[in-house]
């Protein structure tokens, strides 16, 4: 079966993997001008994973294309965004592309009192995932892990 494209737009590509019971989520490189931006971004995402059933999936955030920002507005405007999007699922991992990143990322998760794990290994974020058991019973690696 393998994963099909769920949503899309400038900032985000939302694609899921039924048997695997994964979702991932893609941050492009276009970075949010403003709250509004990034409001009109990011709810057709929460939509989109909301109507796939959150709870029965795992969550892979591939945000290595991101545009590197962590001024302090930023960060005030978008926490409610980050904590929307990553919520609800079974498991969820953070790929990033460098040990800044890792930083970054595990600072906003302890920030949000989430529970993401982060990467900055493509194979170890979806090897961390899939040693959840879910009802249904997807285990193993998903056909598009990269």
């Amino acid at each position: 079966m393998g994963a099909r494209s769920i949503f899309e737009n400038d900032c985000y590509c939302v694609e899921a993997d039924a048997e695997a019971q994964l979702v991932t989520l893609t941050r492009r490189r276009r970075p949010f001008v403003s709250a509004q931006d990034a409001e009109g971004a990011c709810a057709p995402v929460n939509a989109a994973l909301d109507a796939l059933g959150r709870a029965q999936h795992r969550l892979l955030v591939d945000s290595r294309e991101a545009a590197p920002r962590n001024d302090a507005a930023y960060e005030d405007w978008f926490a409610p965004h980050r904590k929307s999007l990553l919520s609800g699922f079974a498991r969820t991992a953070v790929l990033v592309k460098s040990a800044v990143g890792v930083l970054q990322s595990r600072r906003l998760v302890q920030q949000d009192r989430g529970d993401a794990k982060i990467f900055t290994d493509p194979e170890s974020a979806i090897a961390y995932l899939m040693a959840c058991s879910l009802p249904g019973g997807a285990n193993g690696a998903p056909r598009h892990a990269r």
